[in-house]
Order: C-alpha cells, then structure tokens, then sequence
C-alpha cells in the first residue's frame, strides 16, 4: 500500500466547529494540484494565488486578495468547480464536528490513584481547545481505516497554547496521538506556517463551508455552502458529551460514521 497524504485545517461558524482532513494516495498529489492551479487560471486568478476563506468571504479583506474582483457569485462557482474536481480525481475527505450549543464549560475528572479521591475540573470554553477537540474527532477515525505507518499528516500550524490539566501547552504539541494498534508508535503531525502547499487551501475550504452548512444559523448562502461540502462527499465524526450533567461528570466520546470508515477506507486501502 502506499502512503496516504492527510491535509489538516479548521474553522468554525456560530455553534460549529469543524476540523477538515483531506485523504489522498501520494501518487495522486501531483495530479490534484494541478487541477486546481488550472481552475484557478481559468477563473483569472494565478495558479498560485492562495485561498483563504476567512479573507475571501469578507468583502472588505476581499479587496486585498486576488478574488477582488470576484461576487459572492463568482466565489461559489469556482469552490463548486474545485470541490467537484478534487472528488473526481481522487481525492477524499473527512470532517469532525463539535456542536458548542452541546459542549460544557467544564469537564471534570477523579483521581482513583490515591486513597482520598481528589476532583479536578477542566475549564474548555476556550475555542482552540473546542478547535483541538474536533481535530481529534477527525483523525481517530483515519487511524482504524488505514495503518498509521502508512500515511502522514500535514496541519495548518497554530503555535498559540491552551490550558490543559497539565498545563499550558502549545496547540501543534498537542495534535499527537497514539492510534490503534499504534506498536507504542505515536503519530506526529507536520504543522505548516510558512510555504502552505496548495491542498491545506483546500482543507481550509472544507472546514469552512462544513461549518457553515451545519451551522444551527441559517444565511442567505447557506444552499451555496452545502452544494460545495457535498461535493466532497465527506465522511464525518462528532464529539459528544455524555454524562449526568453539563458541567459534572461529563465525559467525551466520539460518534463516527461507520458507513464511510468502510467504504473510505476501502477505496484508500486499494491503493
């Protein structure tokens, strides 16, 4: 089998929080990329040229980026097209969700070790950790498709720290994991900052307009939003919280989409 190129990115939008995972054989990469650098010369932009939601949504930020002197209109014709391309010639994705409206400010945990049972509650209203959370969500089901040993990971790096129960750390050290059946082998994603190859614009892209289809809001171009994530046709996990209570005895857990774990799977696996 060979190696499976995953491309990391997050976004939110009132209640939702998504973390986007872009999943591609390597020997597809080259191929993608020069999809979408021909998307972007046709629609009059460079190939190079960056796609950056956040700006190109903003009419103000707009205006200093190469969409200024695209619409609305023009923004979601040319992400239906790059969408559509990317699923066609290969590409795959994945989405974890985090519904705020759903999440408690604090999480609490007992410490069994000692005689006398201590409490300790973890504050997690800070959106980053939300933002982590979702990451994860995204990732765990990746690791039971496909052998850790054979894929990479690549994320948007974010170099800003979180509270933690053991402290402040910085979010990128805290994107590690051990998958299933990892051999005691963790896996460590790459953060990009500078240099950002063209598939994290893309993962950007599927964060974004997942968050914004999801959203319990409604906007006028919610439609438009949900025609370019479905054509994705991403898998999706989400985090919940089960317990007694909102903010006592809550515990997290992620739900995935069986369906896709297989059939995604099964299409990387074939590789």
């Amino acid at each position: 089998m060979e190696k499976i190129r995953i491309y990391g990115d997050e976004s939110r939008f009132n209640n939702a929080i998504t973390y986007g995972l872009l999943l591609l054989p390597s020997t597809l990469e080259e191929i993608l990329v020069s999809g979408m650098s021909k998307l972007k010369v046709q629609f009059g932009l460079n190939a190079t040229d960056a796609i950056h939601c956040r700006e190109i949504f903003n009419q103000e930020a707009r205006k200093k980026t190469p969409f200024k002197k695209f619409s609305d209109g023009d923004l979601f014709k040319f992400l239906v097209e790059i969408s559509a391309a990317f699923y066609s010639a290969g590409g795959r994705s994945w989405v974890g969700i985090l519904d705020s409206r759903a999440t408690p400010d604090v999480l609490m945990f007992s410490d069994g070790q000692t005689s006398k049972v201590s409490i300790k509650e973890w504050n997690i209203t800070d959106v980053k950790l939300r933002m982590l959370f979702a990451y994860h969500a995204a990732l765990a089901p990746v690791t039971k498709m496909i052998n850790h040993e054979n894929f990479e990971v690549f994320v948007d790096g974010d170099h800003s720290k979180v509270t933690t129960l053991g402290g402040n750390r910085k979010i990128d050290t805290l994107r590690s994991v051990f998958p299933i059946n990892h051999g005691n082998k963790k896996i460590f994603p790459t953060p990009v900052k500078k240099d950002k190859p063209q598939l994290l614009e893309m993962a950007d892209v599927l964060a974004y307009v997942a968050a914004h289809a999801i959203s319990s809001v409604r906007v006028s171009n919610s439609e438009n939003y949900q025609r370019v994530f479905d054509n994705f046709q991403a898998g999706h996990s989400e985090v919940v919280f089960d317990g007694p209570g909102a903010a006592g005895g809550a515990y997290m857990s992620i739900r995935s989409s069986t369906f896709h774990e297989m059939v995604i799977g099964e299409y990387l696996r074939s590789f």
